[in-house]
């Protein structure tokens, strides 16, 4: 297995998807201690509430996901 960080995603839908390379909604959930349909409702509306960034920037090393603050402004103003 690779330890090679993986390009951050476009979005936060993408983000979401690929946060793990199975389940990745539902290990996103976990990891930012959140409810399953909490996430669903996240990446139905393309966003992620900004008090989980700090978090999701610790977290996403630890899924081999190369993610820094400003590539989640650059997917939140996308989003809007």
């Amino acid at each position: 297995m690779s330890t090679r960080l993986r390009p951050p995603p476009k979005s936060f839908q993408e983000l979401i998807d690929g946060w793990a390379e199975e389940n990745g909604q539902d290990c996103f959930a976990e990891d930012l201690g959140q409810k399953p349909g909490t996430v669903r409702v996240w990446k139905h509306r393309n966003r992620v509430p900004r008090e989980h960034w700090a978090l999701l920037l610790t977290k996403a090393p630890t899924r081999r996901l190369r993610v820094t603050y400003e590539d989640l402004v650059a997917m939140e103003e996308a989003a809007a």
